[in-house]
C-alpha cells in the first residue's frame, strides 16, 4: 500500500475519533447542564 493511501487512512480514522470524542463531550455537557437545571429547580421549590 502507497505511503500517501496509508497517511490518508489514518487522517480519516483520526478525524472519525475526534468527531465521536467531540461528540461524547458535547453530550456530557448537556447531561451536564441538565443536572444543573435539576439542582436549580429544586432549590426554588424549597425557597418556595
Amino acid at each position: 500500500m502507497p505511503l500517501i493511501v496509508q497517511v490518508m487512512k489514518q487522517s480519516t480514522n483520526r478525524l472519525k475519533a475526534m468527531a465521536m470524542t467531540g461528540e461524547c463531550m458535547g453530550d456530557l455537557k448537556i447531561a451536564r447542564r441538565a443536572a444543573l437545571d435539576e439542582k436549580k429547580a429544586e432549590l426554588r421549590k424549597q425557597n418556595q
